[in-house]
């Protein structure tokens, strides 16, 4: 194996350390952000669902009100709508209010229909305050008059034989419950979805207009219907990955509302990665200074002083003893001038002495030769 490819793996087995650290401290951040990251998607759910639960007992105490006013019990058109239409504007969110009778009709309302003009007898809100004498949430719907994309309250209106005599009822914007979720502040880069009980979009942030009416796409809506209460890694409805929480629902709650809080986690991870990216090119930078310090280290230090004995070594073995290494640091260098006289005239000597004396000497100095070093002589066999 070559020098060079010594040292460089000398150098590869410095860095394994650093790599093992960087490895290690980035498993660690990512695990701690994640974890921290799956807490506040399910804090904002949670947060969402709260809010919404509290906008609904809202509008049923607002319609407990109303049921048992006279104005309201009377079913008297004209009283009635005057009464709804001095309301109306004190409840944020809702943009109507109506009265409907036990068969469904539509009696009186703030758009001043007039009594009987059409009926929400077909209505799954109508059907279930009647049926239970209490209150009920409906679904998405388009409205017949305003045409927008609404979610009605009802609330029966107790009879004088006990069993409700209609309903009042209010249809709430649920352009306004998106906004009022968008200015609560929710984290950078999050995705709101709200959904019904049949997975129609109550509200969605981003793109609510795009969305809010709509059913969500099959596969989504049983991905949220089967974590609901946790956290998972889900495709967005945007086909990008998602740090989805699914907040839990209590008996408690009033609407069977969905709300679901996607992060990304792209975002969530973005000063890690850049930290990662930084971290590997400042390994990177040292690795590269490193093995090229090593490698002129090696030049200047081992190959061009092993280079200068091998040629020195391959002189004294062709009998030029006078040839010297250039290895050593100034003291070096004073020592050997103060040896070469006398060891000049060593050398000398020692040749006369390996001079042959007979044929049989001469026959044997053929394979042999004197040789002269800086500490020894000696005859060598070559």
């Amino acid at each position: 194996m070559s020098l060079t490819k010594r040292i460089v793996g000398l150098v590869g087995l410095a860095l394994l350390p650093a790599l093992a650290i960087q490895g290690y401290n980035e498993y660690a951040l990512r695990s701690a952000r994640g974890e921290a990251v799956r807490g506040e998607a399910m804090r904002t759910a949670r947060g969402v669902a709260v809010d919404l639960d509290q906008f609904s007992r809202g509008a049923r105490q607002i319609l407990g009100i109303l049921s048992e006013l006279p104005e309201i019990q009377k079913k008297d058109p004209q009283v009635c709508t005057a009464y709804l239409r001095s309301v109306v504007d004190k409840v944020p969110g809702s943009f109507f209010f109506g009265v409907a009778d036990a068969e469904g009709r539509i009696l009186c309302n703030t758009l001043g229909s007039s009594p009987g003009a059409y009926a929400i007898a077909d209505r799954s809100y109508f059907k279930e305050a009647m049926r239970t004498g209490g209150f009920a949430i409906g679904e998405v719907v388009s409205g017949r008059v305003t045409k927008r994309p609404t979610i009605q309250f009802a609330l029966a209106i107790p009879g004088a034989d006990g069993r409700p005599d209609g309903i009042v009822l209010t249809s709430i914007d649920l352009s306004y419950l998106a906004m009022r979720q968008a200015s609560a502040g929710l984290p950078p880069d999050a995705a709101l979805t709200v959904a019904d009980r049949d997975g129609t979009v109550l509200i969605r942030l981003p793109d609510h207009d795009e969305w809010v009416g709509k059913p969500l796409p099959a596969p989504f809506w049983a991905a949220l219907s089967r974590h609901r209460g946790g956290v998972a890694d889900l495709t967005g409805l945007q086909d990008n990955p998602r740090i989805t929480a699914i907040a839990g629902t209590s008996p408690e709650d009033l609407g069977s509302f969905t709300v679901a809080v996607g992060l990304s986690p792209n975002t969530a991870f973005a000063d890690i990665d850049a930290a990662t990216r930084r971290g590997l090119v400042l390994i990177g930078i040292g690795a590269a200074l490193a093995l090229v310090a090593a490698l002129m280290g090696g030049r200047a230090f081992i190959r061009r002083p092993v280079r200068r004995l091998l040629r020195s070594a391959a002189a004294w073995r062709a009998g030029e003893l006078d040839v010297r290494s250039g290895i050593g640091g100034p003291a070096s260098s004073a020592n050997s001038a103060r040896r070469s006289t006398p060891w000049r005239s060593h050398c000398k000597s020692m040749r006369a002495s390996c001079a042959p004396r007979s044929p049989a000497a001469a026959s044997f100095r053929n394979g042999r030769r004197c040789c002269c070093t800086n500490s020894t002589t000696a005859c060598a066999i070559p």
